[in-house]
């Protein structure tokens, strides 16, 4: 048996990110511990090359693929009490409300190996599920075709079952990184092994999903286009995986021993999803700042003209990312200051349409002299080269590249979500009084953007203030030793 069991949704170690890199400093500085890795991703085809070692403290690694199908068809030969059946349909009303009360029952009758009565196959091919669909299809009043709701509560429910279905290894403690299918999967394995759940969200799960369903072209959504944007609903079929996910996380967050997230807000936001304000604890991200602060000038890649300014944008290429803002800013701010250079760095095969959309883009603006799209590098060789970081994310949680960037002087332009008001203004009253080390945008306004660069570009002395105190701020408060202390500290007293 090991010691954690971590349960990860499509990051470590195939996508690299704030969250992979946690992880990876978690395992790596904490040898004396075992680890199993339980990786979801959508389907085999998604997995590709390691972006990050396997430290010999893992020792196992389990893969699920949640959209590859490949369920028995096995029924039980045992006649199924009818009430059975009833206690499906009064768990689909109390989860309409929000209410996962009933779901440890559904767990221990359908796929608790120990103790559970029917087969997968049972809920797939059984009349009476066909019954129950209908029967929910009824009750929902809805004005559509009962194969859409069909398809739409297969596609829902198959990543679900696939979840449940699968083999948990044993394990000391069960940790997951997120809510949702991560979270499943952890509940599951505290009813089957009544072990210890701990969870940690960097973003908040429920609301990354909102709006990538929101954005989906491939769910319908019940009402016209024009209805969407005058109502701001997202439509029946969107709200229902919407809702899925809230389900999700409220079922985590009742089940979890433990949660801890990385800033204030999103505590306040896990509270009002449902979380027990006793339960949680904010541990911050770290960094290993001497990596970042003693890198030398020959170790960094020279500009191509000494008297220039480099604008740097460090993050994977897609739309929560919201790149094509800062393209529209840099635009802008070439207007007004003509010698620039503009480097993107980070991925660009996660969403391959999107990165093309992006270069196009840079194009038809006539940048695509100034602006180079980098890929993935070694960031660390790139900060000290830079004279000010730019984000426009339209969702983060605690982007390790503004304390990078702070560990080497850098000051920040943001968007104001997920910590980093704190990163760039301060947490604690003690934090406060260093000063600002950035400027914070307003999410998708390439003009606000383009304002903070041209303010920082052309006032030299606030330019060093604000490195100087981005410096102070990261070496006082977010160094990776004094995290991953508090993280060991969780471990020891549930292990």
């Amino acid at each position: 048996m090991n010691d954690v069991c971590l349960i990860l949704e499509g990051t470590y170690p195939y996508v690299a990110g704030g969250v992979s890199v946690c992880v990876y400093d978690l395992i790596r500085n904490l040898p004396h511990l075992n680890f199993s890795i339980i990786h979801l991703a959508a389907s085999g085809d998604s997995v590709k090359e390691l972006k990050y070692p396997i430290p010999n403290n893992i020792k196992e690694f389990h893969e699920i693929f949640l959209f590859d199908f490949n369920f028995s068809d096995e029924m039980t030969s045992q006649k199924i009490d009818p009430h059975l059946w009833d206690r499906v349909i009064e768990f689909h009303r109390c989860a309409r409300r929000g209410d996962v009360s009933l779901f440890s029952e559904m767990y221990e009758t359908f796929f608790n190996p120990r103790t559970k009565k029917v087969e997968i196959g049972d809920l797939l091919y059984r009349k009476e599920v066909w019954n129950i669909l209908i029967q929910l299809y009824q009750e929902g009043g809805l004005k559509t075709d009962f194969s859409d709701f069909f398809w739409n509560f297969r596609f829902i429910y198959f990543p679900i079952f696939k979840i449940l279905s699968s083999p948990i290894p044993k394990a000391r403690l069960y940790h997951s990184m997120c809510t949702g299918y991560a979270g499943l999967y952890a509940v599951a394995a505290k009813l089957l092994y009544q072990k210890p759940y701990l969870l940690t969200e960097h973003g908040i799960y429920t609301e990354e999903r909102k709006i990538d369903i929101s954005e989906a072209q491939w769910i319908p959504t019940l009402i016209s286009e024009s209805d969407v944007k005058a109502q701001k609903n997202p439509g029946f079929f969107k709200q229902w995986w919407i809702s899925t996910f809230q389900f999700l996380g409220s079922l985590s967050y009742a089940h979890a021993d433990h949660i801890s997230t990385i800033y204030d807000g999103n505590r306040i936001k896990q509270i009002q999803g449902g979380a027990d304000p006793e339960k949680i604890s904010i541990i911050s991200n770290g960094i290993e700042v001497e990596r970042f602060s003693h890198v030398t000038e020959d170790q960094c890649p020279k500009k191509k003209n000494p008297q220039c300014f480099r604008i740097g944008f460090i993050g994977r290429v897609v739309p929560i990312k919201d790149v094509k803002t800062f393209l529209r800013s840099i635009k802008i701010v070439q207007e007004h200051v003509s010698n620039i250079e503009v480097l993107i760095m980070g991925p660009t095969e996660e969403d391959e349409e999107y990165y093309e959309e992006c270069v196009l883009l840079t194009e038809l603006l006539g940048l695509d002299t100034v602006i180079e799209f980098l890929g993935r590098v070694s960031s660390e060789n790139y900060y000290s080269t830079l004279d000010v970081l730019v984000l426009t994310s339209i969702s983060e949680g605690q982007p390790l590249v503004v304390l990078e960037a702070g560990a080497c002087g850098v000051p920040v332009v943001a968007t104001e979500v997920g910590a980093n008001r704190e990163l760039l203004y301060g947490r604690s009253h003690e934090d406060q009084v260093l000063g600002r080390s950035g400027i914070l945008t307003s999410l998708a306004s390439p003009h606000e953007t383009a304002e903070a660069i041209i303010k920082i570009l052309k006032d030299t002395e606030l330019k060093k203030y604000l490195g100087e105190v981005a410096k102070k701020r990261v070496s006082r408060f977010y160094q990776q030793e004094d995290i991953l202390d508090q993280y060991h500290l969780m471990y020891r007293k549930y292990l």
